[in-house]
C-alpha cells in the first residue's frame, strides 16, 4: 500500500533580510533619497513610467543619487504584491517593481490580481512554492505594514508617492520631472560648495 505523500512545507522566510529595503545606485553617492509608493496607486505608476527613468539615467546611473524604494501599501493588493516583490532575487527586484506599474491596469483591481501576480513573479525568478510562502506570510505582512506606520509617525509620509531627500525635504505627488531634477541639481550644487 502506497502512504499518501506528506505536503512539502513552505520555504522558510528569511523575514529580517526581505523586511530590508531595496536599494538603486552607489551607496556613496553624495544626494540620497528614499521613495515610498504603492503597487496599486496610479500615480506612483505614472512616476515610474515617465519621471523614473530619466532620474535613474540622469542621477542614478550617473553616481549622483542613491535611491531607496520603501513599501507604502495602500490596500490588500498593494500589501500583496509588496510582500511578493520582497521575495524576488535582489538582482531582478527593480525590474519586477518596474513590470508592476507597467501592468498596473492588468492587475490592481482584477479580482483574480493573486494568479496575474503569481504569473509575473514566476517570470522575474521565483518558484511556485516560495511565491506562496511570501504572498501568504503574516510575518512579511506585519514588518511592511510596520514600516508603513513608522514612515507615517517619523516622515509624515501620508500618500504616495512621496520622495524624502536626506536632508528632510519631501516631495508628495507625481511632481513633473523638470521641477524635480532642478530641486535635485540646486541640492548637489549645494553639496559640491561645501
Amino acid at each position: 500500500i502506497e502512504q499518501p505523500k506528506a505536503a512539502e512545507a513552505p520555504p522558510a522566510l528569511d523575514i529580517a533580510k526581505l523586511s530590508v529595503p531595496r536599494t538603486m545606485g552607489k551607496a556613496d553617492a553624495p544626494l540620497k533619497v528614499t521613495e515610498y509608493a504603492s503597487f496599486t496607486c496610479p500615480h506612483c505608476a505614472h512616476f515610474h513610467q515617465d519621471s523614473f527613468k530619466k532620474l535613474q539615467t540622469d542621477f542614478i546611473d550617473t553616481g549622483k543619487l542613491h535611491l531607496t524604494f520603501s513599501d507604502f501599501p495602500t490596500n490588500l493588493p498593494a500589501v500583496q504584491a509588496s510582500k511578493v516583490a520582497r521575495c524576488i532575487p535582489d538582482e531582478n527586484y527593480f525590474n519586477f517593481v518596474s513590470l508592476l506599474f507597467q501592468t498596473q491596469d492588468d492587475w490592481s483591481t482584477k479580482p483574480e490580481y493573486q494568479k496575474l501576480l503569481k504569473q509575473n513573479a514566476l517570470i522575474a525568478g521565483i518558484d511556485e512554492k516560495t511565491f506562496e510562502a511570501c504572498i501568504n506570510s503574516e510575518d512579511l505582512q506585519k514588518a511592511i505594514l510596520s514600516e508603513v506606520e513608522k514612515a507615517n509617525k517619523e516622515k509624515n509620509v501620508d500618500g504616495v508617492p512621496t520622495l524624502i531627500f536626506d536632508d528632510g525635504q519631501l516631495i508628495s505627488g507625481n511632481m513633473p520631472y523638470e521641477e524635480m531634477k532642478k530641486i535635485i541639481e540646486e541640492k548637489l550644487s549645494k553639496l559640491e560648495k561645501k
